[in-house]
């Protein structure tokens, strides 16, 4: 009997976070429609992204995915790849824009817990997009965007 209502209080606050998350995406969306429009608003929010993971020290898988979030929205600005749905691209750009901005739920001045809140909106993000990021990522792969060059072997 304890083990269920365990069980039961885990699945609402799996709901409250997952609605948390939604919202917060939600939140961003009329911004991220603003940055796919102008493309150098798309270079200076990848900047601004840059900038942010380089101050995480440990970044971790969930925001490991950020450089495929990130390559989907350059492609996309730059209509080289545009098979994806506008409402997807936007969920990615407002999870993004989440993940840069500075002040959101937890404050990214509070050590850990200021990019845990980050890497949680991130992953919701991801999984409400998943179908689509891995098609972009099959595509990518096609494109040879995930060849990694060898700087001496390309000198010599």
């Amino acid at each position: 009997m304890v083990i269920n209502k365990e069980r039961e209080k885990q699945m609402d606050f799996n709901k409250l976070k997952n609605s948390t998350a939604v919202t917060e995406i939600e939140k961003r969306y009329e911004d991220a429609k603003k940055i796919l429009k102008d493309d150098q608003k798309v270079e200076s929010f990848l900047k601004d992204l840059e900038k942010k993971l380089n101050k995480i020290p440990v970044a971790g898988n969930t925001l490991a995915t950020i450089p495929v979030m990130a390559s989907l929205v350059n492609n996309y600005a730059k209509k080289k790849y545009t098979n994806i749905p506008t409402g997807v691209i936007v969920l990615v750009v407002s999870a993004l824009i989440y993940f840069v901005t500075p002040f959101d739920i937890v404050p990214d001045s509070i050590p850990f817990l200021g990019f845990l809140d980050d890497a949680f909106i991130l992953s919701q993000g991801w999984k409400m997009a998943q179908s689509d990021l891995e098609k972009y990522q099959k595509w990518r792969k096609e494109q040879n965007k995930d060849k990694i060059v060898d700087i001496e072997e390309e000198n010599a």
